[in-house]
């Protein structure tokens, strides 16, 4: 396992248990490996999220709702944008 998915990897491990964490972290999981694909080119919008939910894990030793909400809010652009990954947008 590289570094940079270090934190998602333990989030995976430890948090893969109910619909949200579930559900924010498959998306993850699918934009990690279109980034490594395309020379980690995602990386910095999306290790952000990662870190971000990681931290409110530890906080609250789960990913609530709001969490998984609040990272693919995070994550909208990536969607939206002409240039965002493939099969990934419009």
């Amino acid at each position: 396992m590289s570094n940079r998915l270090k934190n998602y990897e333990y989030l995976r491990r430890n948090a893969w248990n109910g619909l949200w964490s579930k559900r924010i972290l498959a998306e993850l999981g699918f934009l990690l490996e279109v980034s490594a694909a395309e020379e980690n080119s995602l990386d910095g919008q999306l290790l952000p999220v990662v870190d971000s939910l990681l931290e409110g894990y530890r906080r609250e030793n789960a990913i609530t709702a709001d969490m998984a909400r609040a990272a693919e809010e995070a994550l909208l652009p990536l969607s939206a944008a002409p240039s965002g990954p493939r099969g990934c947008g419009a």
